[in-house]
């Protein structure tokens, strides 16, 4: 059976046709490209301008010789044939405050937001501007819809729909992030990118394994960096920016640099960041639980407990980062472009500050020092787009290479042997992605994608008293792989102009091998060697409405166990260790959803999702034994033991709402609220399930200035909604009137304001938590920061 769907879905993208494409280009007033403007052939929806604000058309499906633009934000605009032939420029009026037009690129095919069925936000540069996220984390939290955990400053791991870590997929410019050893606790490799740098993000909520393969169980979070601009009609354009921040709460500086140049045939892009953050400071009101009243400082070789002179300042969370972004293009006719982007990406050694709060019987800390190692990440990739071929109408193949390096070192209390683990990847990516309309109704997208990994581990113990080092166990073997095929077919189908239809497939093969390492622990199996196969896929229906839509999804998708989930050893709590389990199987996800759009007497925007998950063969924690025995030694410590294992079944379900309201012409209200509940075979509570959470806004634009006041909610989380692992965690959170950990509810209140007193300059000021209170996100390590005064300024030349 598996092999003729195998067939049938390469016969699919073996299929070909011809066709004559048009092209045009829509700007505004100042001739910036128009995203997310329609094309109509009387009432027949032609195409969608992309990023560029070109409009690629296959003229031979066109019947009138007057075609319509329309934009929500901009007024309709009729066109003739001799413009589309001509490849002229087009430029449209812009109205007063309306809603904006979404357009979002997933798998690098540009769509209406209002035409896809699932539930799709979009982060702009503009408020990622207004905003000044620190990192590419708190960037993800501007719409208050993903939720981000933090066990240190130098951290941020994206929650959505009550799915995180490795059942998040990570997307850079087209290229999967998530990689072989992406685990089960929270991880922190979205820091790597520079939000300086982002065009746009996409939040894909929801299974997305059809177009994106094994980890997109919780939803996709797809970030786009800036392309090299082309010149359109002088010799040569050339332009830049210059950056600088301060934030008084961890006395951060920041400052960033980017240029471009660009002919009509050659372009490139440079962008270089420097950011650099203190210890921490967490605000004065609030549970006594989260202060830190000493910390660790060795002094000849002995430790010493410090009394903090300020206990509100978490020593020792301060880290650097240095980013730096280089892109090339090629454009050697209209229909030709070809793309290189490198990024590289380190940041200084980064504190884990919540393992640095562990304290033991005796109230004394735990650990003299626990932090990871440089975080590095290099990604080279080249891009190849081509929207005249004969076989399809656009294809697009992207070839990848990533580097990822880590390492976590950690030293008791009074020790001086410092261990040290480390990791490093090589991760190969390969995808061709093709789009086909078969007429204006019809549209077809298929492709294939091959992935390969390769892990070095290493373990090693630092004698810190004569800098000697010896062997001791790697968190994973040494030299294991990790590899993926996979291939799609998409169908779209406008049956009416108030109905479409969206269906596919993708089936993938996944393969794990490696030699598990027993000079340390006698394991019951010496390999690893996992062959997994899925076919997964999705139905989806549009109805349009007068002022809106409803979209009604199904969809699967699934994970296959990675190296991290088969092989690892390590202690995720101290007095519990994790060690291997070869047999490990697949997880998988049935999805349903309904999402609502609508706008009320064109002031008033609702969106309402309702969605539940049933994930099947869940993988979790379990106690377990090694060779009959339920506990080792591991690290010294005498340790439980625990494995990964697949479980019956677990529920997510739940409703997200939002609403946007003109209030005037320069005056919009802005609010949102995640509802989640969960359940499960053996009725334990699921971990990455969040409070519910929300935020409000209300925004003020008016020529030069705009400025916001917004608050952040978060609802309290109970003892009896914590999971066990959370149990042993007990010190990072406040305690109940039963001396119970849990989670406090919190509110912030918050307001950023900027000017433009010319195009060139821009001055931002931004004052968060203005009451100063003390509070920690749930299942976050460090405390949130208290009263900060952020300060930007942005030059251009």
């Amino acid at each position: 059976m598996i092999s003729k769907i195998r067939l049938t879905i390469l016969s699919l993208i073996l299929l070909c046709s011809l066709g004559t494409l048009g092209q045009i280009k829509v700007v505004d007033k100042n001739l910036n490209p128009i995203s997310g403007v329609q094309l109509f052939d009387g009432s027949n929806f032609i195409g969608v301008s992309e990023d560029q604000g070109i409009i690629n058309v296959d003229v031979s499906f066109i019947k009138l010789d007057t075609w319509t633009l329309s934009h929500n934000s901009f007024y309709t605009k009729n066109i003739t044939a001799d413009l589309l032939e001509d490849g002229s420029t087009i430029i449209l009026t812009k109205k007063t405050n309306t809603f904006k037009t979404i357009i979002v690129f997933p798998r690098g095919r540009a769509k209406l937001s209002s035409e896809i069925a699932s539930k799709i936000d979009l982060i702009s540069k503009n408020k990622i501007q207004l905003y000044q996220p620190q990192t590419a984390a708190d960037l993800l939290n501007l719409e208050n819809k993903v939720y981000i955990q933090k066990s240190q400053l130098g951290g941020g791991s994206p929650m959505i729909r009550g799915f995180a870590t490795n059942r998040i997929l990570l997307v850079v410019d087209g290229v999967r992030m998530n990689t072989a050893i992406f685990r089960e606790g929270n991880v922190q490799n979205v820091l790597s990118i520079d939000p300086f740098t982002i065009e746009s993000t996409e939040v894909i909520f929801g299974p997305a394994s059809q177009f994106y393969g094994s980890d997109a169980i919780g939803g996709v979070l797809s970030f786009q960096t800036f392309q090299p601009k082309f010149s359109d009609s002088i010799p040569l354009l050339f332009n830049g920016n210059v950056n600088l921040r301060y934030s008084s709460a961890s006395r951060e500086k920041t400052w960033h640099v980017d240029f471009h140049v660009g002919s009509q045939k050659l372009a490139s892009s440079s962008s270089i960041t420097f950011n650099n953050f203190g210890d921490l400071v967490m605000g004065k009101n609030g549970p006594s639980e989260y202060t830190r009243p000493d910390y660790v400082v060795l002094i000849d070789n002995r430790d010493s407990l410090v009394t903090n002179s300020n206990q509100n300042r978490q020593v020792y969370s301060g880290y650097s980062q240095f980013n730096f972004l280089q892109k090339l293009s090629y454009k050697p006719s209209n229909h030709l472009r070809l793309d290189y982007g490198f990024n590289f990406s380190t940041t200084s050694v980064v504190p884990r500050y919540d393992r640095l709060l562990q304290r033991s019987s005796n109230d004394t800390l735990k650990n003299g020092d626990w932090y990871y190692g440089p975080q590095k990440w290099m990604m080279n990739s080249l891009t190849l787009n081509y929207t005249k071929p004969w076989f399809a109408d656009s294809f697009r193949i992207t070839l990848a290479n990533q580097q990822f390096e880590e390492s976590r070192n950690d030293r008791k209390f009074n020790s001086l042997n410092l261990r040290i683990r480390e990791e490093q990847v090589s991760a190969w990516s390969a995808n061709l992605d093709f789009e086909k309309s078969l007429n204006f109704r019809t549209k077809l997208n298929y492709g294939v994608e091959y992935i390969f990994n390769t892990v070095s581990s290493e373990g090693s113990i630092l004698d810190l008293t004569n800098g000697t080092t010896s062997v001791t166990s790697s968190r994973y073997p040494d030299g294991s792989t990790w590899a993926s095929s996979g291939a799609y077919f998409n169908f779209l189908r406008k049956w009416k102009k108030w109905y479409k239809t969206e269906a596919g497939l993708r089936y993938n093969f996944v393969t794990t091998n490696g030699k598990l390492d027993e000079t340390f622990f006698n394991f019951p199996v010496t390999s690893i060697k996992s062959d997994n196969q899925a076919l997964t896929g999705s139905i989806s229906h549009v109805f349009k409405l007068k002022t809106g839509n409803i979209g009604v999804v199904t969809s699967t998708a699934f994970r296959s166990p990675n190296i991290d989930d088969i092989s690892k050893v390590f202690d995720r709590n101290p007095g519990f260790v994790i060690v291997p389990n070869a047999a490990l199987k697949p997880e998988y996800a049935y999805n349903g959803e309904i999402n609502l759009d609508y706008i009320f007497a064109k002031k008033l925007k609702t969106s309402v999702s309702l969605f539940y998950t049933y994930l099947n063969s869940a993988i979790g924690i379990v106690n377990s034994t090694i060779n009959d025995q339920d506990s080792i030694i591991y690290d010294g410590v005498l340790s439980q033991v625990q494995t990964l294992s697949n479980q019956d079944y677990a529920t997510v379900y739940g409703t997200q709402f939002s609403l946007s309201y003109l209030l005037s012409e320069v005056i919009t209200i802005n609010s949102s609220y995640t509802i989640l509940q969960s359940s499960s075979s053996n009725g334990d509570p699921i971990r990455h399930i969040t409070p519910n959470f929300g935020g409000t806004n209300i925004e003020y634009k008016h020529k030069k200035w705009i400025g916001t006041m917004y608050s952040i909610y978060n609802q309290e989380f109970n003892n009896s909604q914590f999971t066990k692992s959370e149990q042993n965690d007990s010190y990072l959170y406040a305690k109940d009137e039963s001396g119970l950990p849990f989670s406090p509810a919190w509110i912030t209140l918050n307001a950023r304001a900027s000017y433009q007193p010319t195009n060139r300059l821009l001055f931002n000021l931004g004052i968060e938590n203005i009451l100063d209170k003390r509070y920690r996100p749930y299942g976050s390590g460090i405390t949130a920061s208290g009263r900060n005064i952020i300060l930007s300024f942005k030059g251009s030349f």
